[in-house]
């Protein structure tokens, strides 16, 4: 008929030989490939079934510590009786035949991600579409909900998420037994006070510790990681090893600082009365004491962007172990934002990729925060919540948040005092203010006191959990 328009139907954005090499290169080189494409895999990328099966077995050997490799991946997808879904062992073999070389593994990922988000995109006008017939509901309700679906683009995992209580009861009683037995949870965070504050450094949360310059911030830091280094997590029965991001401090600098911990004193400066020759010897002997704890991960590259830190972390947990992570410190670091965002915008948006990817990860992520100026300003010096430079974000996004006061650093006459660490957020816990000994020669902290604000204390936790769910206690 005259001026009818014709419906074609159109194919969905895919690229099948692009699925298969991203895949495929995975499990030719898992070692290589674990931190350059393992952050920004999802199976729900893939067009393929048998790909997005495939794609969400390789992440959960990678979050378990293991090398997907093609062997293991065939193995769990048998135990799992996927086979029929994933196209069977001969499939898998057919992925590598696909690889002749995994130098363009990043392209083609990018190729996946973007037909990916194509389909997506069409799912989602498809579903606004129709809401726009809808007359049952308000046009405010339904422009709600299609801001939900375009919301959801950016956010996509193949979980969605969703537990019952009833599933993870056991785990929450273990983790609150486990406080009242031992006082916290999940690993030391090398001083008493703050165990007693924080119940321990848990995974999935993050920390920040702020300050201003000279305060303390990276001493805490490396303090926090070289005593929490062999320290058994209390949940998991494995020994913690810290992994360091320094944007500031050179690995080498850190290394100094320990030996100076084990050493009590400054390595560079001979005492009165010791030759150099015994002065040396004592500062040997330091570093090999602060070897025998073991090695923390460091990397001290001068990234810029949060996604070399994200390929860092990867890297650092997949393949050396690493059970909790420092970063110093977050303002150096940069994202991905529109034009005219402001920096705020931005820092919370490296705030809220960090946030993520201590749950992605499962463990607890530390990073070190400046405050802005307005501390000085203040006739007492005390931080507030407020004074995290740059993002309102950091607070809201933070499980706890740390402000350091050292009282000499604006009154000479308290020079000595203890450094304060003042709980100013603490999501789980009481808030109140830990004292340290600070020996600044030595860069070492030690505990003093713990002063807790009133409420906030944790009691019956586990009889409570008990209760809702019917259980008793004998």
């Amino acid at each position: 008929m005259q001026g009818e328009v014709e419906a074609t139907i159109r194919d969905l954005p895919k690229n099948i030989e692009a699925e298969q090499i991203v895949l495929g290169s995975i499990l030719l080189e898992p070692t290589a490939m674990i931190a350059e494409l393992l952050p920004r895999l999802r199976p729900e990328m893939f067009y393929r079934r048998q790909h997005r099966v495939i794609a969400r077995t390789i992440l959960e050997l990678a979050r378990e510590g293991k090398e997907p490799d093609v062997i293991l991946v065939a193995n769990r997808i048998d135990e799992r009786g996927e086979n029929e879904k994933a196209g069977g062992r001969m499939y898998l073999n057919e992925l590598l035949d696909r690889v002749t070389t995994t130098a363009s593994a990043q392209h083609y990922l990018e190729i996946v991600e973007e037909d990916g988000l194509r389909r997506s995109l069409i799912e989602a006008g498809g579903r606004i579409s129709e809401l726009g017939w809808e007359e049952s509901r308000g046009a405010a309700a339904l422009l709600d909900q299609a801001q939900g679906l375009l919301s959801g683009l950016f956010g996509l995992s193949g979980d969605s998420g969703t537990v019952l209580m009833s599933d993870i009861a056991d785990k929450a009683l273990a983790e609150l037994e486990e406080t009242i037995d031992h006082g916290f949870a999940g690993v030391t965070s090398g001083f008493r006070g703050l165990d007693r504050a924080l119940r321990g450094i848990r995974d999935g949360r993050t920390y920040i510790i702020g300050g201003r310059p000279a305060n303390g911030k990276s001493e805490l830091m490396v303090n926090m990681a070289y005593r929490q280094l062999g320290e058994v997590h209390i949940g998991t029965g494995k020994k913690a090893l810290p992994g360091v991001v320094s944007l500031e401090m050179t690995s080498l600098q850190l290394m100094q600082r320990l030996i100076a911990y084990e050493l009590r004193a400054n390595p560079e400066e001979t005492p009165q009365g010791s030759t150099k020759v015994s002065w040396k010897e004592r500062v040997r002997a330091a570093t090999l004491s602060s070897l025998r704890r073991g090695s923390i991960a460091i990397n001290d590259k001068p990234f810029r962007t949060v996604e070399d830190v994200v390929r860092v972390a990867y890297d650092m947990v997949l393949r050396q172990g690493v059970t909790i992570l420092y970063v110093d410190y977050i303002q150096l670091l940069s994202a991905v934002v529109a034009k005219d965002e402001s920096r705020e915008r931005e820092v919370s948006a490296v705030s809220s990729r960090l946030t993520k990817l201590a749950k992605d990860l499962s463990i607890p992520i530390v990073f070190v925060a400046q405050l802005n100026r307005q501390v000085e300003a203040r006739q007492e010096h005390l931080p507030r919540l407020g004074d995290l430079r740059e993002s309102g974000a950091l607070e809201q996004n933070a499980d706890v948040v740390l402000g350091l006061v050292d009282p000499g650093q604006y009154d000479p006459s308290k020079a000595g005092n203890p450094l304060e660490v003042r709980i100013l957020k603490n999501r789980h816990g009481p808030n109140g203010i830990v004292k340290l000994h600070w020996d600044k020669p030595a860069h070492r902290l030690d505990d003093v006191t713990f002063d807790e604000e009133p409420g906030g204390v944790l009691q019956g936790a586990a009889r409570a959990v008990r209760n809702i769910f019917g259980e008793n206690e004998g």
